[in-house]
């Protein structure tokens, strides 16, 4: 965001977006796999134990704003790259319930599911950052238009 506003001079935001580009695609997270949620367009829930929902939505985020960057600096390929990335919450959005919820390796999602179950603190086990299902459903904040869509528009999207 420095470096769009320009704060940032071009050199500087070159070497933020190479640490930025690393943090993304490097696995040296411990609570990231992006060989898992690159193969997978998400982390599993049954490889990822715990906040695999919330993990997933906020790396989304992050690659829309690394795509941001990476087209501000002429970076065409890494634009496209993370935008694709940016998209993947559409993978964890289940029309069934309207919400977004922990999906496994083979596909199917987790179960039992209960929407307003909270994950307790600690993120030692649960699909979702000490929150629930209704609140992450709302982690989209990077495409807005995109959750509207996917939801089935704007009348059914004013009714979740």
């Amino acid at each position: 965001d420095a470096y769009v506003k320009g704060i940032l001079k071009k050199q500087e935001g070159e070497r933020a977006y190479n640490a930025i580009k690393h943090s993304l695609t490097k696995n040296n997270w411990p609570k990231y796999n992006w060989l898992l949620y690159d193969k997978y367009g998400y982390l599993p829930s049954d490889t990822v134990k715990a906040e695999a929902v919330s993990r997933t939505l906020e790396a989304t985020t992050d690659d829309w704003c690394a795509a941001q960057l990476a087209k501000a600096l002429g970076k065409n390929d890494d634009y496209n790259f993370f935008m694709k990335r940016a998209g993947y919450y559409k993978n964890l959005y289940d029309a069934s319930t309207n919400h977004m919820r922990g999906k496994k390796m083979n596909g199917n999602w987790v179960t039992p599911f209960d929407p307003i179950e909270l994950s307790p603190a600690g993120g030692n086990s649960g699909d979702y950052t000490e929150g629930n299902a209704w609140q992450y459903f709302w982690h989209v904040q990077h495409d807005i238009n995109g959750l509207i869509k996917l939801t089935g528009g704007k009348t059914p999207f004013k009714l979740k």
